[in-house]
């Protein structure tokens, strides 16, 4: 296959039937839109699976970008986070039926990531995987969990390529599983939406982005008594992270000069594990009227015009782990202060745009940067500025098909289905 020739791409992605992660899909059809309109990629495939008790069903299709398409392929899910054996099944017949095969499968997540892999293996083609949220790094061990984590080994076992969105994954991450060196991983950031992800001082270019602004307000005013403070935001509360952001309420808690100048605003994703400690150590330190539970936020709007309004009022944010800066707020404006971890080196280098801090200054490194007007501008001017060298889907694409080409033979597509597949058609 010719270095310069484009790419048949399947990516598949198998959400969770509960509702699974909302940015989670949102990072799947974001890339797998910003792909399909690439010039290096002839066609791409997003596979899924589509609840249905007629398995007879034909795939259902939806047309994404000019050379994209997401197939809904039937199948009937009742634990979605076994192993997804009726789907790769599924899968297989049809792939097996089409005259073409792709050149490399994507999964996003450790289900997709299993199927991924087979259909890599029973095709001949290698495969990727991402994981979106290692399940080594959840807090709890239950169920679910268990079986994530059990999958993810699986699946480090058998992919060509992982890409990891941060470097925690592959410092942290990663080297806690036991196939976790075994595959090649390569850093790619996530891309950005310029339309959704613009500065503080932009005026907002459409009636949704205005919505949201309006819903963010709100939502801050049930909260707090004096909501035209700062605004310190403490980036999404995960379970691997849920044990920092306790600290940081209580530390906020303690500190009264920083309560006097600033609101704090901690966003939850609304999942009972994660709120409710949340709520009792709102409770228990008596923090109402001075800090805001967010819950339920829509990523693609609501969370950049939080990030935008607390960059307006002079806020900032606290990213409970230094290499896990979350773009979008970078992209706002928002200055970001990163707790650093005793063994994290790489925060000055990959993030020079971030104030380091421990857990111990984090709260006088925010009272500098609330109290500086000058030195707030400097970081928030250094956020926007990083988020445009960085942050953009096409930068990311890039990058992307240049790892892929890697992976793929240099030799001519094969153009039909391998031999002994033919028995998998119907």
């Amino acid at each position: 296959m010719s270095q310069s020739s484009p790419v048949y791409l399947s990516m598949l992605h198998l959400p969770l039937l509960d509702g699974g992660s909302q940015p989670r899909r949102d990072y799947v059809l974001e890339l797998a839109r910003a792909l399909a309109g690439s010039r290096q990629v002839e066609r791409l495939d997003l596979l899924t699976w589509w609840s249905c008790e007629n398995l007879g069903a034909e795939p259902l299709r939806e047309p994404i970008g000019p050379r994209g398409q997401i197939v809904h392929l039937p199948c009937n899910v009742r634990q979605p986070w076994l192993r997804p054996g009726e789907f790769i099944a599924r899968a297989r017949r049809h792939l097996a039926a089409q005259e073409r095969i792709p050149d490399v499968f994507h999964g996003h997540v450790a289900n997709a990531g299993v199927a991924a892999a087979q259909l890599g293996a029973c095709f001949g083609r290698p495969s990727i995987f991402t994981a979106h949220g290692l399940g080594r790094l959840a807090p709890t061990r239950e169920a679910p969990v268990l079986c994530q984590i059990a999958l993810e080994e699986e699946v480090l076992g058998q992919v060509d390529l992982v890409i990891a969105g941060s470097s925690d994954e592959v410092e942290i991450g990663y080297p806690l599983y036991s196939n976790g060196s075994r595959p090649r991983c390569a850093l790619i950031p996530p891309g950005l939406q310029a339309r959704r992800h613009y500065p503080y001082y932009d005026p907002d270019p459409h009636a949704r982005a205005a919505a949201a602004a309006m819903s963010a307000a709100r939502q801050l005013e049930r909260f707090l008594c004096r909501p035209k403070k700062p605004l310190v935001v403490v980036s999404p509360c995960r379970q691997h992270n849920l044990a920092a952001v306790l600290d940081l309420i209580g530390r906020y808690r303690e500190d009264r000069s920083l309560r006097a100048i600033a609101n704090l605003a901690v966003l939850v994703q609304p999942r009972q594990e994660l709120l409710t400690p949340v709520l009792l150590e709102m409770d228990r330190h008596d923090l109402y009227g001075s800090m805001a539970v967010l819950k339920g936020w829509e990523p693609l709007d609501e969370l950049p015009a939080l990030y935008r309004l607390a960059a307006s009022g002079g806020g900032l944010m606290i990213c409970p782990h230094a290499t896990a800066l979350p773009e979008e707020c970078l992209a706002c404006g928002l200055p970001v202060v990163a707790l650093e971890r005793e063994r994290d080196a790489v925060l000055g280098t990959d993030h020079p745009e971030a104030v380091a801090a421990t857990p111990e200054t984090v709260c006088s490194s925010v009272r500098a940067l609330l109290v500086d007007r000058a030195l707030w501008s400097h970081h928030s001017r250094k956020a926007i500025l990083r988020s445009r060298q960085v942050g953009s889907w096409e930068k990311h694409c890039r990058r992307y098909l240049e790892s892929v080409r890697e992976l793929i033979p240099r030799r001519e597509r094969l153009g039909t289905m391998p031999t002994g597949l033919s028995s998998l058609v119907g």
